[in-house]
């Protein structure tokens, strides 16, 4: 003989815009698993969670990882629960992500540095109009001597260097550089003054052949190797989006957000719909699965019931003797 085990329905609260109200109530009722109830809600923000903590962790990581992430894609296929509750969850899994991905990130950084450095010294040797030293023995030189490219990003003006400091001007494209070769002890005044002068140094490689052409096709293939740890380097942050389900995660988050910052400046009545009431659905899957296979704008959470309402009583059927 087969036992039904009585259980208390679960509460639910549920907010979808207007226009999709019909087709949410229409998937509810289709579930057979829904007992709709009113209940007066005093301000579109007590219907919500909340999540401004879980929200500015979210912006933190935006700030310094957003660069690396993917388009975000909405998964409307999937069948697994993703509710407002698994918000603590989605941000655990972004967090793992993140710990995965700094070392790639860090690799990636040092490559656009050096690329970046690379390319503007091809510029710079390839388009010059003044003769070029050989780069060759300036990047060579030291301990005593060291050589120091500068790109000179603010207006013209005479700029003043340490006695003793050979200095060369060069310009290229219309950008203008200082070529100097400076005793070690007077580097550093060196460097504070250019930087008051809003100068930027430009890194110069080791090893470079001798002659403006050779240094030039030393450059360029440097920058093709470059490129090809760059685009590996990319590869591999694109799997281990791919791992973590990163695309869907910054599609909730991105709703999420969405929905925080815009839901408690808006009238319940005007543009949203809260649909509130009792479920057998006591984890949420059916409910979840069901919107999500009819692409239905929704956000579902499971609060505590209001204390002026009873919850019914289901009786859970045997997985055979469900209908």
């Amino acid at each position: 003989m087969t036992t039904l085990r009585p259980s208390a329905a679960r509460w639910f609260e549920l907010v979808t815009d207007r226009e999709h109200l019909g087709g949410v109530l229409r998937c509810l009722a289709e579930t057979r698993r829904v007992e709709l109830q009113a209940h007066s809600v005093a301000s579109t923000s007590q219907a919500l969670p909340d999540y401004g903590a879980l929200l500015a962790t979210y912006h933190e990581l935006a700030q310094r990882y957003a660069p690396y992430w993917p388009e975000p894609r909405v998964d409307a296929a999937a069948a697994k629960s993703r509710s407002i509750d698994r918000v603590h969850e989605d941000l655990d899994r972004l967090t793992a992500w993140a710990h995965e991905a700094d070392a790639p990130i860090a690799r990636l950084q040092v490559l656009a540095g050096e690329r970046a450095a690379l390319a503007e010294l091809a510029a710079l040797v390839g388009k010059t109009g003044s003769p070029m030293p050989d780069l060759a023995l300036l990047s060579a030189c030291g301990p005593a001597l060291v050589a120091r490219l500068y790109a000179l990003e603010g207006p013209a003006a005479p700029l003043a260097l340490p006695a003793g400091v050979l200095s060369l001007p060069l310009e290229a494209d219309g950008r203008r550089y200082l070529l100097a070769v400076a005793a070690a002890a007077d580097l550093p005044t060196l460097d504070r003054q250019l930087s008051a002068a809003k100068a930027r140094a430009v890194a110069l490689p080791t090893a470079l052949p001798t002659g403006s052409a050779a240094v030039l096709t030393e450059l360029e293939s440097r920058l093709t190797r470059l490129d090809a740890d760059i685009t590996a380097g990319r590869r591999t942050l694109d799997a281990l989006a791919k791992r973590h389900g990163l695309a869907a995660l910054l599609a909730e988050f991105a709703f999420l957000d969405w929905l925080v910052r815009n839901v408690p400046e808006l009238p319940a009545t005007e543009n949203f719909a809260w649909v509130t009431g009792w479920t057998s659905d006591l984890d949420g899957q059916v409910i979840e699965a069901a919107l999500n296979r009819e692409d239905l704008p929704h956000l579902v959470h499971f609060p505590e019931a209001p204390r002026s309402l009873d919850a019914p009583v289901v009786l859970r059927n045997p997985p055979w003797a469900q209908p």
